[in-house]
This record gives C-alpha cells, sequence and structure tokens, in this order.
C-alpha cells in the first residue's frame, strides 16, 4: 500500500491589501480576501456568504461595521463587526461595538466595547473559554460544593 504525504492548505494569499500609509473614505464591497493595514472610514462587506475572509492587521483601523464570514482581527474597529462563521479577536483588537457572530475565539488581551452576540447555531460560550487561567477561573466560579 502506496502512502501519501497530507497536503497542507496554503496560506490565503490577501486578493486586496491596504497598505498602514493608506486611508479610504467610503464603503468596501470585496470578494475573495482583504487585508487592511491602513485606515478605512466606511463600512467593510463581504459580496455574499462564500469564503471571504477580512483581516485587520495591528495598525488597522475601521471607522464603520464590518461584515464578512470569516473576520480576524488584530487592530481597531470602531463599529459593528457581524460574522457570519467566524471570528478572531487577537491580542490588542479593539471592538467598540457589538459583536455577531457563530463561533468566536477572543485571546486574553482583546477589548470589546459591546455586546458579544451568539447567532444561531454558533459555538455560544464555549468560543469565549481559551487561556487555562481563563478555563481555571470560570470552573471555579461554576463549580458546585
Amino acid at each position: 500500500m502506496r502512502r501519501t504525504a497530507a497536503k497542507t492548505p496554503k496560506p490565503q494569499q490577501d486578493d486586496t491589501r491596504i497598505a498602514a500609509d493608506a486611508r479610504i473614505e467610503g464603503d468596501i464591497v470585496f470578494a475573495g480576501s482583504i487585508r487592511i493595514d491602513g485606515h478605512v472610514a466606511g463600512n467593510v462587506r463581504a459580496v455574499d456568504d462564500q469564503d471571504h475572509v477580512v483581516v485587520i492587521g495591528k495598525t488597522g483601523r475601521v471607522a464603520g461595521r464590518v461584515d464578512a464570514p470569516d473576520v480576524v482581527i488584530e487592530g481597531a474597529v470602531d463599529g459593528d463587526l457581524v460574522s457570519r462563521h467566524s471570528a478572531e479577536l487577537r491580542a490588542g483588537a479593539r471592538v467598540s461595538g457589538d459583536v455577531h457572530y457563530r463561533s468566536l475565539t477572543m485571546d486574553v488581551g482583546a477589548i470589546v466595547n459591546g455586546s458579544l452576540i451568539c447567532e444561531a447555531g454558533g459555538a455560544g460560550a464555549r468560543g469565549l473559554i481559551r487561556s487555562p487561567a481563563m478555563v481555571r477561573a470560570w470552573r471555579r466560579t461554576t463549580s458546585r460544593p
């Protein structure tokens, strides 16, 4: 019997990139993937519910609503974040608005000034418990004597 090596998926290349020194005023509608390292004053929205990804880098800032199936935030969003599939808020991420998600990963150091709203069919609070310290704290508050 012949074994074949499992194929490792290649990292998705950014279809669109907004550089750190760029500033865009107006709404963006995109397909594929977009990485924002600059500033966007307007809404960022995927054309449909297909495999589209928004990445807001550490220097990126969006003043408006972000709406896409998959979202990764390292920078700042001043507006609501709507992820119809998965949202990842990395350490240093700042969201001033409500976060709508089905699956949420939130690193220690990410800040949300708004509500976390799990949409139907989501992972719920399980997606919030990530670090060992958070798990221990959660277990202490929910354990029965």
